[in-house]
């Protein structure tokens, strides 16, 4: 149960990060380059965060390795320029990291665990913190998708943000 779980996040969190990057600068090629090219990111994308995963002491080398990956498909598929595909593959990895550390924190604090328990034993707590941070992910790269294209921040999306 616990490695389909794990394998599960990780292509879920695979598929939302090229989702944000293809949304954020939409496809400059055609459908089925981008169908194609899309696969092969995510399998590779998926496979890094999984491999990553199981070997927790190379998180490091983990971000780095999805940093250019992120940055190959925005080269590769996407529409931008250079230095904004650049800033946006580590931007949204810092994303990640920071929604999946201040998830981690809050449920320790939530559920009396400690974040070494909940970031290697499996059960409820760990269940929980990581959908949640998921679904957080979702919501910002939704926010900022929104944010893009309005360039203003009105009372409802301020209210989300904080």
């Amino acid at each position: 149960m616990r490695f389909a779980f794990e394998i599960g996040i990780n292509a879920l969190e695979a598929f939302l990060i090229l989702f944000f990057l293809a949304r954020y600068f939409g496809y400059r090629v055609g459908k089925s380059v981008c169908i194609v090219g899309s696969m092969v990111m995510w399998c590779l994308s998926w496979a890094s965060i999984s491999y990553f995963s199981w070997n927790s002491g190379y998180e490091n080398v983990s971000t780095l390795m999805q940093i250019g990956i992120n940055f190959i498909f925005c080269i590769w598929l996407l529409k931008g320029n250079v230095w904004t595909k650049a800033f946006m593959s580590v931007f949204t990895m810092g994303c990640v990291l920071f929604i999946a550390s201040f998830t981690a924190f809050l449920f320790g604090r939530i559920f009396h665990v400690p974040l070494e328990v909940l970031f290697v034993q499996f059960g409820s707590s760990r269940v929980i913190a990581v959908l949640t941070s998921k679904v957080l992910f979702f919501q910002v790269i939704e926010l900022l998708l929104h944010l893009k294209q309005e360039w203003r921040i009105n009372a409802d999306d301020f209210i989300s943000l904080i």
